[in-house]
């Protein structure tokens, strides 16, 4: 099955949420002959077809355990700014803002229908304090 690379960009941006312990599934089991991880996301996500073996096991769990990350925290953003308690775009703050960062304008509109704010956000790069070395120690 072919993978692009525009899906792999979506699995890479997985990676970078699978670091939440309690989100990660079971290892599927090994299988050489099995489809890659690539491959088994993209039979889920475009046809509902789980796997039930792959030849890269723990790549996949990291793969499942970055969307489930992901579509929580957009859940849980989403909430907080219907409520009031967020704006949007304390979620894009460059780098090291204070919640997990959106890495690019076109993943902030997919995620909140529109573009954001630059001079929102440029004011909150100037406000909220980081966490980095400066403010760590």
């Amino acid at each position: 099955m072919y993978v692009s690379s525009k899906y792999q960009l979506v699995l890479n941006g997985y990676l970078r949420w699978s670091t939440n312990e309690f989100l990660r599934p079971e290892l599927l089991p090994f299988d050489n002959s099995s489809p890659t991880a690539a491959e088994c996301m993209l039979k889920w996500e475009s046809y509902g077809i789980e796997p039930i073996s792959t030849s890269e096991p723990e790549l996949l769990s990291d793969y499942v355990q970055g969307k489930k990350s992901r579509d929580y925290y957009i859940t849980e953003w989403k909430s907080g700014i219907k409520d009031g308690l967020f704006v949007a775009e304390e979620f894009y703050l460059s780098g090291s803002g204070i919640f997990s960062p959106i890495g690019s304008d076109k993943e902030f509109e997919t995620i909140f229908g529109r573009l954001p704010r630059k001079g929102l956000i440029e004011y909150l790069e100037s406000v909220v304090p980081r966490y980095n070395e400066e403010t760590t120690n």
